[in-house]
């Protein structure tokens, strides 16, 4: 008796076996088609289209096989994808006001939290990418780490209302780029999920929602030039002769 899945046609006292069953349905890179007959290492088959052809199984085999190779991958990229953020959280786009090239050090990123309003209701886990209205500049990529703790909002010069509460969530800085030159301009940038971005983001202690796509295309930019920045670093101070190091120790000492 035959294998639920596998039929074997005798051909020249040879046995050819396939994966393949009649009425089933496969596919190849012209499309889906179902098995209509087998006929020794042929098989009959007909296209969604309607039309009808025979094809070597043991070629059709092989790129059924791979097919379904490239769909179990695409999956599997997905699901690590999905588990790397989890099904929850979400993502967004932080604007503020800065005026000065020294200020993309903003104080915020240096104690490791982030300031809303009381209505925000991020959760653990959401991602955030910084973005500086007056320069249109994206410089730093951040998660919330653990739910918040109440301010006060003139504390932080933050919102309209000096008088209110703000939420101040505990964040990890996963990229953060202090110099201007390097940060990464909208322009640079094309988002599906955020319409007319240019004038969206013009409004500062705003956070603006994105799909998880624009966001990793925006971080991943960021880390780059980030990762650069820190390139350029140790490279200036490969370039440093020890005697230069030295002095320049004893002189911030001094």
């Amino acid at each position: 008796m035959l294998p639920k899945n596998l039929s074997e046609q005798a051909n020249n006292n040879k046995v050819v076996c396939t994966v393949f069953e009649i009425n089933k349905t496969y596919a190849n890179r012209n499309g889906k088609y179902t098995v209509l007959a087998i006929n020794g290492p042929k098989m009959l088959v007909r296209y969604e289209d309607g039309k009808e052809a025979n094809l070597r199984m043991n070629m059709q085999e092989r790129i059924w096989e791979n097919i379904l190779a490239e769909q179990e991958a695409a999956a599997a990229k997905q699901k690590k994808k999905v588990s790397r953020h989890g099904p929850k959280v979400s993502f967004y786009i932080k604007t503020l006001s800065i005026s000065e090239e020294a200020d993309l050090a903003i104080p915020g990123l240096k104690k490791r939290q982030c300031i809303a309003q009381l209505d925000a209701n991020f959760q653990i886990g959401d991602r955030l990418v910084y973005y500086a209205v007056e320069s249109k500049k994206f410089f730093a990529v951040a998660t919330i780490t653990a739910e918040p703790k109440k301010g006060k909002a003139r504390d932080y010069l933050f919102g309209e209302n000096m008088d209110g509460k703000v939420h101040l969530y505990p964040i990890d800085v996963d990229a953060h780029v202090v110099t201007e030159a390097l940060a990464v301009s909208i322009e640079k940038v094309e988002m599906e999920s955020v319409a007319n971005p240019l004038e969206l983001l013009i409004e500062a202690d705003k956070y603006h929602a994105l799909n998880e796509d624009d966001f990793e295309l925006v971080a991943e930019m960021v880390m780059e030039r980030d990762a650069e920045a820190e390139d350029m670093d140790d490279d200036v101070e490969e370039e440093l002769e020890p005697e230069d190091i030295a002095d320049s120790i004893l002189g911030a000492e001094g």
